[in-house]
């Protein structure tokens, strides 16, 4: 049996990740708007299934609405999931969908985990992974 974490811990230790294929090389300015980085170091990420999986995991656009494929085509377009507590942008190249920068900002434990689990069984699923934005700096 797992022992819950102590009261008042915070269940994110990096506070900038990033969702991408696992052969993702970024530039630290792509992140930030600057798309210099080569197409070939941004594989695409299926917006269908992302979309798809985002909905699933409680997540909505900023007018409350469900993510659809065409959302993520956009690059800095905003996600909140149910409870408010993550906020994820868009990463596209043009309409090359890349990844999601993900920012916790307040989540517990509990909706750490379902956010992580999305992600895990996405990234299964698209040869992704979330993790902090220094593992995928070129």
């Amino acid at each position: 049996m797992a022992t819950p974490p102590p009261p008042g811990t915070h269940p994110v230790l990096e506070p900038e990740l990033v969702f991408a294929h696992v052969r993702a090389r970024l530039e630290a300015s792509t992140i930030h708007g600057d798309p210099r980085g080569g197409r070939e170091r941004l594989p695409r990420l299926s917006r269908s299934a992302t979309a798809k999986a985002l909905t699933a995991g409680g997540f909505r656009t900023l007018t409350g609405l469900n993510v659809s494929p065409s959302d993520l085509n956009k690059d800095g377009t905003q996600f909140l999931d149910d409870t408010e507590t993550v906020l994820l942008e868009t990463l596209a190249l043009g309409r090359r969908f890349y990844g999601l920068y993900v920012e916790p900002q307040n989540p517990s434990h509990e909706q750490w985990d379902a956010v992580t689990a999305m992600f895990a069984e996405l990234g299964a699923k698209l040869d992704a992974r979330l993790g902090p934005i220094e593992q995928f700096l070129a």
